[in-house]
């Protein structure tokens, strides 16, 4: 029985994580279906502006400065096969960084120090206990936040 309710979540866990990846691999197409629209917007802006032969577009220097990366033409053909990114190995370097706090074995704690301190507590506890030796206190009358009345 208990290895079956186990079953049945780590299902549900599968299923969720595949809903999961399919949303993410539908998001990712969107993006670079969008990417790809914007890659070919871009181009027919770089033909009008580059491949005008009859000098309808006038451009000041200002304008033309600004286009620059219109003239910078396709990425490498390096990269032009493959849109995607490399992937980033940094787990060993973010493990590497991790420094571990290890207080205890940095400071030299005094047994006979420790021992005092934790008598010196107990002796404020019981202390505090020992007043109420007549009898217990009287009702804790609670205040309103609101105001200073006091509840029965």
């Amino acid at each position: 029985m208990k290895a079956e309710t186990e079953r049945s979540a780590l299902d549900v866990k599968l299923k969720h994580a595949r809903n999961q990846v399919d949303v993410e691999i539908k998001r990712r197409q969107r993006a670079e279906a969008d990417c790809e629209k914007l890659e070919r917007q871009i181009q027919l802006i770089r033909e009008m502006l580059m491949c005008d032969t009859s000098g309808s577009i006038q451009l000041s220097e200002e304008q033309k400065s600004a286009l620059a990366f219109l003239n910078r033409g396709q990425p490498s053909s390096s990269n032009a096969g493959n849109k995607r990114l490399s992937t980033i190995d940094e787990s060993g370097s973010i493990l590497s960084d991790i420094s571990f706090d290890k207080t205890d074995e940095s400071l030299d704690w005094d047994s006979s120090l420790v021992k005092t301190f934790k008598l010196k507590k107990r002796e404020k506890r019981r202390s505090t206990s020992r007043q109420f030796v007549d009898g217990p206190p009287g009702p804790v009358k609670k205040t309103r936040s609101i105001g200073s009345a006091v509840d029965q």
